[in-house]
């Protein structure tokens, strides 16, 4: 399971964009208790990942249009 978005920031767990298969994606990860988890997977990218600084929200970029 997943933490909160605060929980998020005060564990130290990383958002970040790679590239699987044919489009990138996001994952949550932390090198001492989360291994790579998906969080989106869509036939489109995903990238760019920011938590807000109040820790409420995750925000990124979609290509869900093709541009």
């Amino acid at each position: 399971m997943i933490p909160t978005q605060e929980g998020m920031r005060q564990q130290g767990i990383m958002i970040l964009s790679m590239t699987d298969g044919y489009y990138s994606h996001l994952f949550a990860y932390n090198p001492q208790y989360l291994p790579f988890t998906r969080l989106t997977n869509s036939n489109w990218d995903d990238i760019a990942p920011a938590i807000s600084p109040n820790g409420t929200d995750l925000v990124y970029s979609s290509r869900k249009n093709g541009y």
